[in-house]
């Protein structure tokens, strides 16, 4: 950048600032999965389908994703982010270059020193408009969702019991995931991707949603029937939360069939996350119909966000398996816990 003005070249400021935050990166230490961790997630759920830490794009894809976004930018579309807080919004963008650098931002400047550089830069894509989602990342990990846009409910006990167990369901996802994920790089020196991106991005927000609907209604063990002996209360903190140990009784006994299935081999880990997101799935489905009939609208949308995060996760077990030979994926025939869909084979849970 030549920061000469006797060149004739004139650099809006507004660019020059954001120039200065722009934060170094070394390529050289890139690959596949550090450059997943620079997208935002609700485009990792795109590019990396099963969670393997791979990115699924095609070749193909990319060319023409590649090619797409260069005629947006000749046509004169732009990233929101760059245009300019001085700005008052309207360029057209067409950078014909062939006028007089005034920085009036009508995109003729050619640069030949007259600029007075008056910075009445006006943008077509109105810098004032909101993107669709309204600035918010409404993925199915969660990342949009925010618990006081929705009203407080009237809770029935059976709401309360739904808080109770599903908290419980979240943080076993999490554990079986989390655990399992270690004993296999320990024991095996196999890394099950889809274990740890499944429970380090995204297990632990689900956990973090319920925990934020217990704390909304202070919802202590004797505000429950279905708690025996606690193991925590509703303010502890993630990091503080006994890992593999349960206050509801049936949750306990999945986590220990469940983790000791996980431990037999990959594809029996593999086999044991489609399990899991069966079981969240139908018992989700149950909890949502039944906060529907309190009209509580903010369990409903929460277990919603859960639900639409366990068909991913359902989906990238599945992928992983068929990436290791197994035809049916998830899809065990005869399994009373599994059936068809119009989309495919998805999760029917008897549990």
């Amino acid at each position: 950048m030549d920061g000469n003005l006797s060149n004739g070249i004139i650099i809006n400021p507004s660019v020059t600032n954001q120039l200065k935050d722009i934060e170094e990166i070394n390529l050289s230490t890139l690959n596949e999965s550090a450059l997943i961790e620079l997208i935002d997630n609700e485009d990792k759920t795109l590019l990396d389908a099963d969670y393997d830490g791979q990115i699924d794009i095609s070749e193909d894809e990319a060319k023409v994703h590649f090619e797409s976004s260069i005629q947006a930018w000749e046509n004169g579309e732009r990233p929101e982010n760059l245009v300019s807080e001085n700005d008052n919004g309207q360029t057209n963008g067409n950078d014909e270059g062939n006028g007089n650098g005034n920085g009036n931002g009508n995109g003729n400047g050619n640069s030949n020193g007259n600029g007075n550089g008056n910075e009445n830069s006006q943008n077509s894509d109105n810098e004032n408009s909101q993107s669709n989602d309204n600035g918010e990342n409404n993925s199915s990990e969660g990342d949009g969702f925010n618990l006081d846009d929705y009203p407080v409910s009237t809770l029935t006990p059976a709401l309360k019991n739904s808080l109770a167990y599903m908290g419980n369901e979240e943080r076993l996802a999490y554990d079986v995931y989390h655990n399992l994920y270690n004993y296999h790089v320990e024991n095996n020196q196999d890394e099950i991707k889809q274990l740890t991106n499944i429970s380090e991005k995204s297990e632990i927000k689900h956990v973090g949603i319920v925990q934020d609907l217990v704390k909304r209604y202070a919802l202590d063990a004797e505000d429950v029937t279905n708690v025996v002996t606690p193991v925590a209360d509703r303010n502890i903190a993630f990091e503080d939360m006994p890992s593999g140990e349960y206050d509801v009784p049936a949750i306990q006994e999945l986590y220990d069939l469940l983790y000791a299935k996980g431990t037999v081999s990959k594809q029996e880990a593999l086999m044991v996350g489609c399990m899991v997101e069966v079981t969240d799935v139908d018992d989700l489905d149950k909890y949502i119909e039944l906060a529907k009939m309190s009209k509580a609208t903010d369990v409903i949308e929460a277990f919603n966000v859960l639900r639409d995060g366990s068909y991913n996760h359902y989906w990238a077990f599945d992928k992983g398996l068929k990436n290791l030979g197994v035809e049916n994926g998830c899809y065990v025939e005869g399994d009373a816990l599994l059936g068809e869909n119009k989309d495919g084979i998805y999760p029917v849970n008897e549990h």
